[in-house]
């Protein structure tokens, strides 16, 4: 009903000569199809075309990218013009302005309009309207930023300033100051606005400083723990490091740079004066366990805030003995033994029965009936435990958790022991340490009843106990070591445990089930086990001697390859000798020593035992063939 119009015969033929007329058409280009070429004899839908100049391509066999733009003309290169990027961009990196470089954009142009005519006279351009094809045509240039690679030569003249090579000293004081900064608008860290990123930049410049740089002074820059990120990426082996007058508030501030997150592994000195970390410590009266912490949590720090840290040393420097003491000196000792020797046990003031049957009868009713325990304790008596976690030095040196003949020693654990109240005033405060104060003799068995169960061995060997009895104020003070075994692990702990004692009212609970005194107050220390050696009667000793107490015999030490030689070479030498332990104990790389020993905070009885838990899952790779 609606179909299109035939067109006349020979309509064809003209608009083609039209067009080659024109220049738009040679005699090989593809020739103009209407409706009725199309093979469903449909019109196809038309699509709006909105009138602006747009490149025109020949899609040929090769694609787009074989066409060619037509040439801007005066009227398109004043659009050009007025609409060109501006000379110079903001970069978000390094957040400076830079002037922009010319970049030449490609023509394309219509197939066949650039050739002369056969006639020989130029071609109009179909789009130009008039414009010859081929004539010169000024084309103002489009520029294109980049802003980096200034920036970095400004960083780098920046960092090469700031280095004295002599000292090796890299001073990035008042950085947020700087007037070259602030010249080339770069955004210094902290203070500044920069973020670690500008951070990282400076100090991966750093590294490329001859020779390596030693000492970085970052003072004065409202810096965070967050831009310290990529320290230890770029600068490993800085001996001495200046943090004064930031803005690191908690610890976690400091791990970037902490030895026992492995960084900074040569760090000799820290200075944190300014920082509210330190000054908050100092404030509240707690500079001591600030030192401590820090000495902690740095490993090879010798330095810190312009003060020596205290190490236990051993060492004695060679002395002239001819040689007349200054005045005021002290002469090292020469004694190598207390003037008074360790006695047995002794009770004063009572009759030691008393405590004897005191000691029998209690002891074994704790280990299987503790509920039992109720009539000896009175309305008003205070029982209190505390778990010292920490593995006695004696123990240490001995070797007691990791000896074939107590194995049970690894399968111990403190979890029962801490999350059932443990009273370590070290740790607790406040209403902590008041609800960790049982009082009357129904919290108090209530409180036992929570505790693993334990095995006293009073029938066993008399000098794994030591019993010290005497008169002090309203009652007896007996104060007892030993030892018990922690069921279900069969482990042996040692353990403190003092009574304040008073005689049993007549028709009192504890009188009429037989008990000749009760306990006003109960205090409790389980600790790790160590031999009873401790007590035993005898000198004691103030120094070692060989004579005396001859030295043990040096561990076996593993034969290192090359390769883990080198990198033993490599670490702090305090480090060097537990990793040497290690290795020749477990037969573990260097590296799975050190990793081992670290996440332990460097206690090579830890160690050992968290290796042998954790063996069987370990690669082939870390261990020594």
């Amino acid at each position: 009903m609606f179909s299109s119009p035939t067109p006349a015969p020979g309509s064809r033929a003209l608009a083609t000569n039209a067009l080659r007329g024109a220049g738009l058409m040679v005699d090989r280009d593809t020739t103009m199809r209407d409706v009725s070429d199309k093979p469903t004899g449909r019109k196809p839908a038309s699509k709006h075309r909105p009138h602006r100049a747009r490149a025109i391509y020949d899609m040929n066999d090769k694609g787009p990218s074989s066409s060619r733009m037509v040439p801007a003309t005066p009227l398109f290169a004043e659009k050009i013009e007025s609409s060109r990027l501006p000379t110079a961009r903001h970069c978000p990196q390094f957040s400076s302005r830079i002037p922009a470089e010319p970049v030449t954009p490609d023509l394309l142009s219509i197939r066949g309009a650039s050739r002369s005519s056969s006639s020989g006279r130029p071609r109009r351009n179909a789009v130009s309207g008039g414009v010859i094809v081929g004539a010169p045509v000024a084309h103002a240039p489009i520029v294109r930023v980049s802003t980096k690679t200034r920036a970095l030569d400004h960083w780098t003249e920046f960092v090469k300033k700031r280095y004295d090579p002599q000292t090796k000293c890299l001073n990035l004081d008042s950085m947020a100051d700087d007037e070259f900064l602030r010249k080339y608008n770069l955004l210094a860290p902290g203070l500044g606005g920069g973020t670690a990123r500008e951070a990282g930049v400076i100090f991966k410049l750093a590294a490329r400083l001859k020779p390596p740089v030693e000492t970085v002074s970052l003072a004065n820059n409202g810096l965070t723990g967050q831009h310290l990120t990529y320290i230890d990426k770029y600068l490993p082996r800085i001996a001495n490091l200046s943090l004064q007058n930031n803005n690191f508030r908690v610890w976690k501030d400091i791990e970037p740079i902490s030895s026992r997150r492995e960084r900074l592994l040569h760090l000799r000195e820290l200075v944190l004066m300014g920082n509210p970390l330190r000054e908050d410590e100092y404030r509240n009266g707690r500079a001591d366990w600030y030192k401590r912490e820090m000495a902690r949590r740095f490993t090879t720090l010798e330095l810190l805030d312009q003060e020596a840290i205290a190490k236990i040393s051993f060492d004695v420097a060679p002395s002239d003995d001819k040689a007349p003491a200054p005045s005021g000196s002290v002469h090292p000792p020469s004694a190598t033994t207390f003037p008074f020797e360790m006695g047995p046990s002794f009770i004063d003031g009572v009759d030691p029965a008393l405590v004897s049957t005191f000691l029998s009868r209690f002891l074994p009713a704790f280990d299987t009936q503790r509920p039992s325990l109720a009539h000896v304790y009175t309305a008003a008596s205070t029982f209190s435990y505390s778990a010292n976690t920490s593995i006695p030095t004696r123990a240490r040196v001995e070797g007691v958790y990791t000896s074939r003949e107590m194995p049970n020693q690894r399968k111990l654990e403190w979890k029962a022991w801490l999350g059932h109240g443990s009273r370590n005033l070290k740790r607790l405060t406040g209403d902590r340490a008041i609800e960790a104060l049982h009082v009357g003799s129904q919290d108090i068995v209530q409180a036992l009843m929570k505790l693993p169960l334990t095995q006293h061995d009073i029938l066993g060997a008399p000098e794994n106990f030591c019993v010290d009895a005497f008169l002090a104020g309203v009652g007896l003070l007996v104060i007892v070591h030993g030892q018990f075994v922690e069921a279900p692990s069969q482990g042996v702990r040692s353990f403190d445990r003092t009574f304040m004692l008073a005689p049993a009212p007549e028709g009192s609970p504890a009188k009429l089930n037989g008990w000749d005194v009760v306990i006003l107050s109960d205090q409790w220390t389980i600790r790790g086990f160590s031999k009873p050696e401790a007590w035993a009667p005898g000198p004691m000793l103030v120094q070692a001697t060989l004579a005396s107490n001859p030295p043990p015999p040096p561990p076996r030490q593993p034969t290192l390859p090359g390769e883990q030689q080198a990198l033993l070479a490599s670490l702090p030498e305090p480090q060097r000798a537990p990793v040497i332990q290690l290795c020749g104990q477990t037969r573990l790389t260097v590296k799975y020593a050190f990793d081992c020993l670290n996440g332990n905070g460097w206690d090579l009885e830890r160690a050992v035992a968290n290796f042998n838990q954790v063996k069987a899952t370990l690669p082939p790779d870390a261990f020594l063939r």
